[in-house]
């Protein structure tokens, strides 16, 4: 059997096994729950927008942004990431890591911040730097990777050769977008919960989800890791998500 049939013939199992077994908020993909259903409905007309680590793959297009009228800065650790975004993606850029970004007035109504805060050193300064952005009654979208999921604990143990290595022979889709250093500094839902309140946000939705894809490629791995959100999920249902969304109100 060819590597590519093993890896089908596993997650076909594994998802089997998720559809029979477990209730549908087990299969729900936080990502795509955030891009697709969450993040959408918050920008309005005329809106000054965020888009915190989007790079080259901004989550505002460019036909949005000339529907609404939308106003959109780009913050990017990584120039070249921000070059290859698609032309007129962005109004302003700026070359900056999120935890040390100090803008000079609160100029957003809307902070998109996708899978970025595991990638960040020092979270409170993020937080802190996405409340001052934000005008009085803003928002800030945050989807952010769980620091107590099973996945997380590999991803801090494992050499970063290795776990590229690792990641893109098995899910060679993800080599466009995955693969930076991950630190998961209070990534963890009562953490960022506190850090919003520390710093004038207050949260409308904390949304846990219970799904990733990474241990699907071989069955017995899947079943032993969904043995043990079983396990602990009655005792700790959102600390210990797999990852989770937060949107939180300037006060």
């Amino acid at each position: 059997m060819s590597k590519n049939k093993f890896i089908k013939f596993n997650q076909d199992i594994s998802y089997w096994f998720d559809r029979v077994f477990l209730t549908k908020k087990f299969s729900i993909d936080g990502l795509s729950d955030f891009e697709t259903k969450i993040a959408p409905n918050l920008p309005q007309i005329n809106y000054t927008i965020y888009d915190v680590g989007g790079g080259k793959i901004p989550f505002i297009t460019a036909s949005q942004k000339s529907q609404l009228n939308l106003k959109t800065v780009g913050i990017d650790i990584d120039e070249s990431e921000l070059a290859q975004a698609p032309p007129n993606s962005y109004d302003k850029v700026v070359v900056s890591d999120i935890a040390g970004f100090n803008p000079k007035k609160p100029e957003a109504n809307l902070v998109i911040c996708k899978a970025v805060l595991e990638h960040v050193k020092d979270t409170p300064s993020a937080i802190n730097a996405i409340s001052k952005s934000l005008k009085k009654g803003g928002k800030a979208a945050l989807f952010i990777p769980c620091r107590n999921s099973i996945f997380a604990h590999l991803n801090k143990l494992l050499p970063e050769n290795l776990k590229k290595l690792v990641l893109y022979k098995i899910f060679p889709e993800t080599q466009h977008a995955q693969g930076f250093p991950a630190y998961y500094d209070k990534c963890t839902p009562k953490s960022i919960t506190n850090l919003c309140i520390e710093n004038d946000l207050e949260i409308e939705l904390l949304k846990p989800y219970y799904f990733v894809s990474y241990f699907s490629f071989f069955f017995p791995m899947h079943f032993l890791w969904r043995l043990s959100q079983l396990i602990i999920h009655p005792f700790f249902p959102t600390q210990y998500s797999e990852a989770f969304t937060i949107v939180a109100v300037k006060k």
